[in-house]
């Protein structure tokens, strides 16, 4: 699999990746697998390489409030006095909150009834 190829499924997954001097950062880290990260380290200097040509426009947006939970979790995950269990639960309520957004925005399937 190439550096584009992964770059290309990170974007797919909704997984945002910078590079920073010579460090790579993505957002949301709870969504980054061990198989994915393992993906990130063995293309680290292709994608750093690729990163640095074509910067991601999008920067971090403090009212949007995606952005604003994703800088939350990612912080709280680095602190180690928050036990696995509230991150999890962030991270648990994040896929509820994302599945319901979700359902809202897609036409139902079932027939309305009339009368």
């Amino acid at each position: 699999m190439s550096a584009s190829q992964l770059l290309a499924d990170l974007v797919r997954l909704g997984i945002r990746i910078e590079a920073h001097e010579d460090r790579l950062r993505y957002s949301p880290r709870s969504s980054v697998t061990p198989d994915l990260e393992a993906r990130i380290r063995a293309h680290k200097r292709e994608l750093l390489e690729m990163l640095k040509r074509n910067p991601s426009s999008k920067e971090f947006d403090p009212t949007d409030a995606n952005d604003a939970w994703q800088a939350l979790v990612d912080r709280l995950q680095e602190d180690t006095r928050f036990p696995p269990t509230i991150l999890e639960g962030l991270r648990l309520a994040e896929a509820r909150w994302v599945n319901e957004i979700s359902r809202r925005e897609l036409p139902s399937s079932r027939p309305v009834k009339e009368g």
